[in-house]
């Protein structure tokens, strides 16, 4: 059975590992935490990675253990492999290196190092942000007035023939179409994919390692976003054109109409450029915009 939260911790954190379990579990969350979920006989390694394999985010209990655990990298590193959200809990003061750095570069940290049970409800609010975002039910109809349904019109097969012909045009003269709201150009392609805007949240005074978060909102027509090929490349770009930092977004994993996000300790995100790539690397579509709204300090 799948699981909402893989916790992924050292033993010499058990302890305080069993506490932010016993208190996710009690406010709703299903956890799956090793060696509880793991039956006598059972093949250890393999339920591991089963586990893995099924569950919306990874909770990591990182510290000085969990950072020199072998089997706690694995673990993460398969989190990585995977694109499954990985949420570091702090709880001493020690920082990662190496491989660890790698991963966890542009994670969200909460640092609780100071006294890791006054950070639960902080804990339980960013989990509950980042399962959302994975849940396997289908998602709630917006409002009527929220929502843009796009049925091409009936034509003559004429149309039909014009039409192909002015794409092959556009395609060999190599124009390419942007849509979304900031800075697009050409046409609105409404079969691709629009960025609605890009939501800056001043993460300043928090105690997070990173400063500023960005979140991308968008859409993704119907067609495209069923192909689990497809992906969403997010290149994240400074006044000057500059890429700050990049993102890879599954496109079945879209949920709450969110393309991408970041946690950068700059505020330097002028606009966002995002291409749709089928799974040779291919780009579909494209779209850009520079609409950031700031929503919190």
């Amino acid at each position: 059975m799948s699981k909402d939260i893989f916790i992924s911790y050292s033993t010499k954190d058990t302890d305080i590992t069993d506490k932010i379990h016993d208190y996710l579990e009690d406010k709703g969350f299903s956890c799956w935490m090793a060696p509880r979920e793991i039956k006598p006989g059972d093949d250890y390694s393999q339920k591991i990675i089963d586990a893995l394999n099924s569950t919306k985010i990874v909770l990591l209990v990182f510290s000085k253990s969990s950072h020199a655990s072998e089997y706690v990298t694995e673990e993460i590193d398969n989190a990585f492999s995977r694109d499954v959200p990985i949420l570091p809990f702090k709880i001493d003061e020690t920082l990662p290196e190496g491989k660890m750095e790698f991963y966890l570069r542009h994670s969200q940290w909460l640092d609780a190092s100071s006294n890791p049970e006054d950070y639960f409800p902080e804990l339980l609010k960013h989990a509950d942000r980042l399962c959302k975002g994975k849940r396997i039910e289908t998602p709630k109809p917006k409002p009527a007035d929220q929502v843009r349904v796009i049925e091409p019109p009936k034509r003559p097969i004429l149309s039909y023939i014009l039409v192909a012909v002015i794409a092959i045009i556009a395609v060999v003269g190599g124009f390419m179409l942007f849509s979304g709201t900031g800075d697009s150009s050409g046409d609105v392609n409404e079969t691709g994919i629009s960025v609605d805007f890009i939501e800056l949240d001043d993460d300043t005074g928090k105690g997070y390692s990173w400063k500023y978060s960005y979140f991308v909102y968008g859409t993704v027509s119907s067609d495209l976003s069923n192909s689990t090929d497809n992906t969403l490349h997010t290149d994240f770009l400074d006044k000057s054109g500059k890429v700050v930092t990049s993102n890879e977004t599954k496109v079945d994993d879209i949920n709450d109409n969110t393309l991408a996000s970041v946690y950068l300790d700059d505020n330097n995100v002028d606009k966002v450029s995002v291409e749709l790539r089928d799974g040779d690397g291919k780009v579909l579509y494209s779209a850009r915009s520079n609409n950031i709204k700031s929503v919190g300090g």
